[in-house]
């Protein structure tokens, strides 16, 4: 639900899982796309997955480390710098 929801407001959702760890851990990576772009997708996001979860009478919380101990990283961000073609990392 949370993955057609992000296909209406043009977020594109690359891979989508459950996480190892408990408390109903799930990952979704969002295709990569230029930082302004990347910053209104993010917002996208955390928006539709706390709304969808409120609908369904759970929270949704992108705590770093939700469970002291636990597997499972909460949200977390990858980044590349390129300039042209050029990988500057």
């Amino acid at each position: 639900m949370i993955i057609l929801k992000l296909k209406e407001v043009r977020v594109q959702a690359e891979v989508h899982h459950h996480e190892v760890g408990t408390a109903g851990q799930n990952e979704i990576d969002i295709r990569y796309t230029t930082l302004t772009e990347m910053t209104g997708s993010i917002m996208y996001y955390k928006s539709v997955v706390r709304n969808i979860a409120k609908k369904h009478g759970k929270v949704a919380t992108f705590m770093p480390k939700p469970i002291f101990g636990d597997n499972g990283s909460g949200r977390h961000t990858h980044q590349s710098v390129w300039k042209g073609n050029t990988n500057l990392g």
